[in-house]
């Protein structure tokens, strides 16, 4: 059944007074949290499916309101009625409010959404945006580069050039916004120059420093920075280390030379005071107990001059670094991954000494994978990929598959993974494509499909990069029971156990009837209507063309849950099978339910209409997609090309007429034209 005109006409008007009464409750209220504002949002969904939007409106701007609360509610109502006007109006207000600081400065998940929410009122208006940048939110830079899009659209290119350099002088997002522009212009050598200069005139001051660097970067790096070793002051081996890594984007010379300094230099406290500073963000690996800073220091220093002398192409004095790392334990520090370097290193230099290492390592370290994964490493930086395959056979015969032995068949497994990246990188595709078969449908036959193993080699077969859809074909028509096999223990579901399933069934190469067998199998594993597997199943049958499938299970979990995952899961099945109706019935059933965008999902269900070529339920869908957010306009491109265009075009036509204070007609006839 679906819901007619008449239906709305005839619901009764408490819920509207309950809807106003709650929006008192919700004035009253002198802070937003995001049960609140999903509140208010249904809210208002109630009220304008019962009243022209143009109506309450014009009741709004009556009131004087002066709180955050009214005043957001205002801001809302009025975007989604296209009145410009009211809008900016609004934001002055809101940007006076008493109670609007908190919102404008604070980082909480609070403020962030509600600042999410006004700043999406001024997305097509560039007075209104100007006004949420300068007087509501100055400290914002969340959407910069739309605005920066919409000013260009809307103003005057020269006015934001201006613009952006007052509010660049104190705000990084919006300096790096001018240069990157002034970059594509190639006009950003004359603020380049002053920043240039001020560094020279205070070379001691890191600030002025740090932003000349990130200046010249977002204007794509038209100034060679290699002066600033000799202008900047640098005194500890620390310093000239970090130094030289910031160079050695935009000066490898300039790097090397200050890496070579920083060897050279005693290390002193202040060394091991600043060791740590480099590990903060980017340390992968745990600090030993008896971390010797001085020799970490020194580590980095050799590992970041033989990248810059292999740029440099120095192989000579590269190969001669790497050996010395390669001499080094690495028990007191935080290694590095230097094997593909190395064996670039030695490709260059033609050396040895490294790989002579790596072999005499096998002895003790062949029954873990991470030993001939660096070896494959190094082979893959030599670019010897004959080696490189021959390190991964090896591989395979030290470790071989213990099925009782959790560790071992996982040492493998990350052998088999990194072989198969390999064979699928080869330029040889056809060879290597048939090595990559033969290798996963081996692995995959070596144990049942039950156990996890078994389950880990099938997400590489579902790979779509690896492009096996012949051999997904074979084992599928084999075995229509495999995917519940392999899923049957596994508990609960996630993304990988449906993408496993899309993966294999996804596409045109099973037919129906074998679709059918391979989809009741894996059905029979969900027992419970609320559990994750109803929910992944559901969505993966959508996914593999099933949608019809996909929805008993959806109904069922959305009962249990309430979920708006499933929800939207759900809509998206009847509109893949053509049911609008029972799309519309069910969105309007579960409206409540958090995150749902109301007028987004009519407008959805309105293309699935005019699909089934029904142009009159088309304007019907869309007409109550407008009286809850006229400004809403996605999906109208799409309705213009079908046979409701007409008909839409006579809606907006009088909807011109009937509230001239709305920009949205007029974009929609563009559209529409």
């Amino acid at each position: 059944m679906s819901f007619t005109n008449k239906t709305w006409q005839g619901v009764s008007l408490i819920v509207v007074l309950l809807a106003c009464l709650a929006f008192c409750d919700i004035a009253k209220s002198q802070q937003f949290d995001l049960p609140a504002l999903d509140k208010l949002d249904r809210e208002i969904n109630n009220l304008l499916l019962h009243k022209d939007v143009a109506a309450v409106a014009d009741e709004l701007a009556a009131e004087n309101a002066t709180t955050v609360p009214v005043l957001l509610r205002q801001l809302i109502i009025y975007s989604r009625a296209g009145h410009r006007e009211r809008v900016r109006q609004t934001l002055a207000r809101l940007a006076e409010a008493p109670d609007w600081r908190p919102y404008a400065e604070y980082y909480s998940a609070e403020a962030n959404t509600v600042r999410f929410r006004v700043r999406s009122t001024t997305t097509d208006d560039l007075a209104a945006a100007r006004l949420y940048y300068e007087r509501l939110c100055p400290h914002d830079v969340e959407g910069a580069e739309a605005f920066i899009r919409l000013w260009e659209q809307q103003g005057d290119p020269r006015e934001l050039d201006s613009w952006l350099a007052v509010h660049a002088s104190d705000n990084d997002e919006w300096f790096k916004q001018r240069l990157y522009r002034r970059g594509k212009l190639g006009t950003a050598g004359e603020i380049l120059d002053a920043l240039a200069l001020s560094v020279k005139g205070n070379p001691q001051d890191p600030k002025r420093v740090d932003r000349y660097l990130l200046g010249n970067s977002w204007a794509g790096n038209p100034q060679n920075v290699a002066w600033l070793a000799d202008t900047v002051p640098l005194h500890t081996a620390f310093e000239y280390l970090e130094f030289g890594r910031r160079l050695q984007p935009f000066s490898v010379a300039t790097a090397a030379s200050l890496f070579e300094k920083s060897l050279t230099l005693p290390f002193t406290e202040t060394d091991a005071k600043r060791i740590e500073e480099p590990l903060r963000f980017r340390q992968v690996s745990p600090i030993p107990a008896n971390w010797n800073r001085e020799k970490q220091l020194r580590y980095w220093a050799k590992s970041n001059l033989v990248r810059a002398y292999q740029s440099l192409n120095r192989a000579a004095d590269a190969q001669r670094i790497i050996e010395e790392l390669y001499q080094t334990s690495t028990d007191d520090i935080v290694p590095e991954d230097l094997n593909q370097l190395a064996g670039r290193v030695q490709s260059s230099s033609g050396g040895r000494a490294v790989e002579a290492k790596l072999l005499g390592d096998e002895s003790k370290r062949r029954k873990t994978s991470e030993y001939w994964l660096a070896r494959a490493q190094y082979y893959s930086g030599r670019e010897e990929y004959g080696l490189e395959e021959d390190t991964f056979k090896q591989a395979l015969v030290a470790l071989p598959f213990v099925a009782h032995d959790e560790r071992a068949w996982r040492e493998r497994y990350w052998i088999v993974r990194s072989y198969a990246y390999f064979l699928n990188r080869r330029p040889e595709p056809k060879s290597a494509r048939q090595g990559l078969q033969t290798l996963l449908e081996s692995e995959f036959a070596r144990v049942q499909p039950e156990h996890p193993y078994a389950f880990e080699v099938a997400v590489l077969i579902a790979d779509d990069d690896y492009e096996l859809d012949e051999l997904r074909e074979s084992l599928l028509r084999k075995q229509p029971d495999l995917l519940a096999r392999l899923l049957s223990a596994r508990t609960p579901w996630d993304n990988h156990e449906q993408s496993l399933m899309e993966g294999f069934v996804r596409g045109e190469r099973f037919t129906h009837a074998e679709k059918e067998r391979v989809l009741s199998a894996l059905e029979k594993l969900v027992t419970e209507p609320a559990s994750t597997r109803a929910y992944c199943l559901g969505s993966a049958m959508i996914d593999v063309g099933a949608p019809r499938r996909a929805i008993p299970l959806l109904v069922a979990h959305l009962a249990q849950t309430g979920n708006e995952r499933t929800l939207r899961s759900l809509l998206r099945a009847y509109r893949d099978a053509g049911d609008w109706q029972a799309a519309e019935k069910t969105l309007f059933a579960h409206q409540d339910i958090p995150g749902i965008s109301l007028p987004g999902e009519l407008g959805t269900i309105a293309i699935v209409a005019a699909n089934q070529g029904t142009p009159d339920q088309v304007l019907r869908l869309w007409s109550l997609k407008a009286k809850l957010n006229r400004n809403d306009l996605d999906g109208l491109e799409w309705l213009a090309r079908s046979t409701a265009k007409p008909l839409l075009r006579e809606f907006y036509l009088q909807m011109k007429k009937d509230d001239p204070q709305s920009a949205t007609p007029d974009a929609a006839l563009q559209i529409l034209r």
